[in-house]
């Protein structure tokens, strides 16, 4: 018999599993002729990931969608969490309707539960103390699966924002520069359209 615990955190965002696996085992001799066998095992697990379905969903549409933002784009600006929408200031397609930082800290979650259980058991009897049916065993056995997955999705809404007017001579730049106008309020809430 024994027992054993799985724990692994991933190294992007809030990504959990975990799993619980157990066995236990009995033979028990009843008498010279007859004999039992008891068997239990199974497993628990939890694994918890971000639920993103920004541009579809699957397992590495998160880190995908991290993957092809440019690093130039900051996440924020003066608190407003941005679209990433580049250097066109549009929408090219629903995949820049991301951010990272949002997406793992709004409490969004998709989680499965799943657990087996087997049972199995047997009786087995020995006719040797009969000459004429020595040589001769019988054998009742018993097995049963018992599974169940559970899965949980929570999604919540969340604001983004396109930076109206931008930085720079081609309206394309986060932080200023130089010639850049003076009499514009460029961090100015208007300046901001939530989507």
């Amino acid at each position: 018999s024994g027992i054993s615990y799985f724990d692994q955190d991933g190294n992007l965002g809030k990504l959990n599993y975990n799993r619980w696996n157990y066995r236990a085992g009995v033979d028990v001799k009843v008498s010279k002729w007859l004999g039992a066998n008891l068997t239990v095992s199974g497993d628990y697990a939890t694994k918890e990931k971000p639920l993103v379905k920004v541009g579809g969903s699957g397992d590495e549409k998160d880190y995908n969608l991290l993957l092809t933002r440019p690093t130039y784009m900051p996440e924020s600006v003066n608190g407003y969490d941005l679209l990433a929408y580049g250097p066109s200031n549009t929408q090219k397609n629903q995949n820049q309707q991301y951010n990272f930082a949002t997406l793992q800290n709004n409490g969004d979650y998709r989680k499965n539960m799943n657990s087996n259980l087997n049972i199995s058991g047997s009786l087995d009897y020995d006719f040797g103390w009969s000459k004429i049916l020595k040589g001769l065993k019988l054998r009742f056995s018993y097995s049963k699966s018992i599974n169940t997955d559970k899965g949980n999705e929570y999604g919540s809404n969340f604001t983004l924002y396109q930076m109206l007017t931008r930085y720079g001579s081609g309206n394309h730049l986060y932080t200023p520069t130089s010639g850049d106008n003076a009499d514009f309020d460029y961090l100015a809430a208007s300046n901001f359209n939530g989507v």
